[in-house]
Parts: structure tokens; sequence; C-alpha cells
């Protein structure tokens, strides 16, 4: 009779090896670009070196006064609009691919998971 701890662990790393191997398949059939983002406020374009403009802005006033608040502020919502930018421009698409080389890559994934899942929750006797 085999002793539960050693299932236990057979169970984690079979489900570890799954979730790799089928999550190193889904990304290398993935492609990431960036086109850059424009921000529109109704029918106006804002140009996207304009988005720099808080940021530059916030830099001037903190050389200026480095204990303003304000050119705080503006500095860190100069910084959040372009990294929100960067986020938005992202565009993730999967690649052509066959329907079995996709029930294969989420198969795994959820093999996998659902082994780890069991030896995460394994009851103690």
């Amino acid at each position: 009779m085999e002793n539960k701890s050693e299932n236990s662990g057979l169970y984690f790393l079979i489900g570890i090896i799954l979730v790799s191997i089928g999550l190193f398949l889904l990304t290398q059939n993935t492609v990431v670009t960036m086109q850059w983002y424009t921000w529109m406020f109704g029918s106006f374009r804002l140009a996207t070196g304009l988005i720099l403009v808080p940021f530059i802005i916030g830099i001037i006033m903190l050389f200026f006064n480095s204990k303003s608040i304000i050119g705080k502020i503006v500095t860190m919502i100069g910084l959040i609009i372009i990294v929100v930018t960067i986020i938005m421009s992202i565009n993730i698409v999967f690649k052509q691919t066959s329907l079995y080389n996709f029930i294969i890559m989420i198969g795994m994934i959820a093999a996998g998971s659902g082994l780890l899942l069991r030896w995460y929750f394994k009851r103690k006797k």
C-alpha cells in the first residue's frame, strides 16, 4: 500500500510539469505588438507627444519648489498617464494554430492546474 504523502508529491511534480509545458506552448503561439495609443476627447485627438506635458510641468514645478504638493501630484498624474498609455497600446494576438494543438495546450494547463489544486487542498489524516 502506497503512502499518501508520496502520491501527493507526485501530483505536485506532474502538475508543475504539465502547467509549465502548457504555458510554454501557449506563449510560443502568442505575438505581442504595440501601436502607440492616442487619447481622444470627443472629436479632439491628443497628439502622443502631448501626454508628456503634465509630467514635464510637474518636474519643472518640483525643481522650482521641491516641497510643492501640487508639483508632486502633477508629476504623479503625468507618470500615470504615461504608464496607462503604454499599457493601452499593447496588442496580444494568438498565432493561427490547429484545434488539436490548442486543445493540447489548454488541456495540459487545466490538467496540471487540477493536480496542483488537488495537492494544495489535500486532506490531512
